[in-house]
């Protein structure tokens, strides 16, 4: 019977806890910036080749890259921040593709600065999207997506980054952020619960075969 309980009211108290979590305390974060590509020479270098293996694929390789972001593509524009990420070759082959793990750090007048969001995904000649896989500051617990493309207004910053976030402000009321909290327990321990039955389901259906 305590079985069958715990099946029935976890999903229960799951949905109550996700109401309360996600109703109340979320919020949303969109912004445009804009930042150079990656400058490999000169005194206004941004990216290093910090590993270089295996020519001519060099599958295993590593470049880091620290560049400023701006609220504008123009030489002039504010900026607002910078981006750091490492990217790694993962591809053993001609075609260029990157895992990219960055970090984008907001420096400016806003409630957001000294925030910073964890972005992560494939990087490929061309337009590209990656996860939002967290966030620190007013941006905590962010989940979203960055979406980069080419600048369509001409000037030296010519990449840009659509960001799509939602996130739990540091402010948030206390009870919401225990119900987020709480809400995340019941998934873990409802996982568990499912596997042990399925893992203790099939070593009974291996005791009773002949």
């Amino acid at each position: 019977m305590a079985r069958y309980a715990t099946t029935i009211l976890a999903p229960l108290l799951y949905a109550l806890f996700f109401l309360a979590g996600s109703t109340l305390a979320e919020e949303y974060f969109e912004r445009t910036v804009y930042s150079e590509r990656g400058v490999m020479d000169g005194p206004k270098r941004t990216e290093v080749a910090s590993v270089s293996v295996n020519p001519p694929t060099w599958f295993g390789s590593i470049h880091m890259r620290d560049r400023s972001i701006a609220d504008g593509s123009a030489e002039n524009a504010n900026i607002v921040g910078r981006v750091m990420d490492a990217a790694f070759k993962v591809v053993d082959g001609s075609e260029h593709a990157f895992y990219n793990y960055m970090v984008i750090e907001f420096k400016d007048d806003s409630r957001f600065n000294g925030s910073t969001l964890q972005v992560g995904g494939l990087n490929k000649p061309g337009d590209a999207e990656y996860a939002i896989l967290g966030g620190t500051g007013n941006l905590t617990m962010a989940r979203g997506i960055v979406r980069r493309t080419t600048a369509t207004i001409p000037g030296p910053r010519n990449e840009e980054l659509n960001i799509y976030a939602y996130y739990y402000p540091t402010n948030a009321p206390f009870l919401v952020l225990l119900a987020v909290t709480v809400r995340d327990v019941i998934v873990m321990q409802t996982c568990r619960y499912c596997c042990s039955r399925v893992l203790n389901d099939q070593d009974r259906h291996q005791q009773d075969a002949p």
